[in-house]
């Protein structure tokens, strides 16, 4: 598979992607979505600068606008390019991957995803097709962003006067490092901010910047533990995505966190979207408040649509991203920071007590499997499960009365990745059994 994804455009430097490469897919960008303006920054990697300022030079032959906001989180790249009314914005970074990584993400006017199907084929194209960039002639310039969107972070906060909570935040040495001190000065009266892993470095010295996996958040929990914090939280590599942990150091699932949030943010008659891969959980609580919870296939593109179709208040999914209608409908890890430290402030459960209420079932986690045919193995799974109901929003979903799993096709590697919940954990394990010696035979 090339360095054109479903989502965004990846690979390794320079190997993959070098200072030619970007220089096409900025000119690509520019030619196929035909902007005014575009709004550029990049993550802390040691390839960004040079990069970024490639990709500027193939926008610059289109002889559209460029401002170049420096250093910034992807959710700060989405937020500056509709808050400075640009009709492109593109941020330059690998998100969770190792530092060899660089990387592209795109948006379009009011920071709507540009995506495989939404247009990142026909730049794909374009940049395959390029033979020569013409001169620069577009106009140059920069903006410091860091006022305006320190302010839209704030509006988000709501915490009790006079109280105080300890909370671990591990940085992940990325892009929320650069400016967290700067944008969350404020935030230092409600809480005492224990900061690990604060110091940009683009090679990631202390642990890959990916904090859905556990060898990853394992400073964060320790530490969590030592200085007897209430909960902790983690970012990846470009601040969209964040995980937590609650004063034991255990981990706090993402559809957990989507009801934590849920009940913050949505009221009566509302909605909400969540994945394929989330607890049942989500539509029950939000049963309870006559909020709709709308499920919806996985991957920031489909949520976005579908928050903006459905006029969503809110969107979760299980990997730590959420996004918010009053963020141009786009993710933020720190967005999600603010509302969490809130909550959590003003509650006089701690935060592992607030968690257990919504542990009612038994789950997995997600579980990949090397498949050799994705199609014939999810034809023998409906052939086994014929008595249960089918869903094929994405992949197949399989419904009992007891029990539901989602197997959903990886778009990279000949794997089908499960997740089930089931009322038991005896009855969850029979159905990863039966799971596992169908995709062997």
């Amino acid at each position: 598979m090339g360095i054109f994804k479903a989502y965004d455009i990846r690979g390794i430097y320079p190997t993959d992607i070098d200072e030619l490469t970007a220089k096409k897919i900025g000119y690509a960008v520019a030619s196929f979505l035909k902007p005014r303006k575009v709004i550029v920054g990049c993550d802390v990697r040691k390839s960004s600068p040079v990069i970024s300022s490639a990709c500027i030079e193939g926008l610059l032959g289109t002889s559209c606008e460029v401002i170049d906001i420096g250093i910034v989180s992807t959710p700060c790249l989405y937020f500056s390019s509709a808050h400075l009314g640009a009709d492109c914005g593109v941020v330059i970074t690998a998100s969770h991957n190792p530092p060899e990584y660089t990387g592209f993400k795109v948006c379009r006017q009011n920071a709507i995803p540009v995506g495989s199907d939404s247009g990142l084929a026909e730049i794909e194209k374009i940049f395959n097709t390029v033979k020569m960039i013409p001169q620069s002639s577009g106009k140059r310039g920069s903006f410091n962003v860091i006022s305006a969107y320190r302010n839209h972070l704030m509006s988000f906060g709501r915490f009790e006067n006079g109280k105080k909570k300890r909370v671990v935040v591990d940085m992940g040495s990325g892009a929320v490092s650069y400016s967290f001190k700067k944008l969350f000065d404020w935030i230092e009266t409600f809480l005492e901010v224990i900061p690990i892993c604060d110091r940009p470095d683009g090679n990631f010295p202390n642990h890959e910047p990916d904090p859905l996996k556990d060898e990853n958040i394992a400073d964060l929990r320790k530490k969590v533990v030592e200085t007897r914090s209430d909960f902790g939280v983690a970012f990846d590599g470009d601040g969209d995505r964040l995980i937590c942990v609650d004063e034991k150091g255990t981990r706090v699932e993402g559809d957990i966190i989507a009801c934590i949030i849920a009940k913050e943010l949505v009221k009566k008659g509302e909605s909400m979207i969540y994945d394929v891969r989330s607890s049942k959980v989500i539509e029950e609580e939000m049963q309870k408040l006559g909020v709709k919870a709308i499920k919806e296939r996985v991957g920031h593109a489909f949520i976005k649509q579908t928050m903006r179709k459905k006029n969503a208040v809110f969107g979760g999914e299980l990997s730590g991203h959420y996004y918010f209608r009053d963020n141009f409908y786009a993710d933020s890890g720190e967005i999600t920071f603010v509302l969490l430290s809130g909550i959590f402030q003003r509650s006089d459960n701690n935060v592992s007590q607030i968690a257990e209420s919504y542990r009612k079932y038994a789950k997995t986690g997600e579980i990949n499997f090397k498949v050799k045919s994705g199609p014939d193995s999810i034809s023998k799974v409906k052939k086994f499960y014929s008595g249960c109901i089918f869903e094929e929003l994405d992949g197949l979903s399989v419904v009992s009365a007891d029990f539901w799993f989602n197997l959903r096709p990886s778009n990279t590697e000949p794997l089908l990745r499960l997740n089930a919940e089931a009322n038991t954990k005896s009855l969850l394990d029979q159905v990863v059994k039966n799971i596992s010696v169908l995709l062997k035979t």
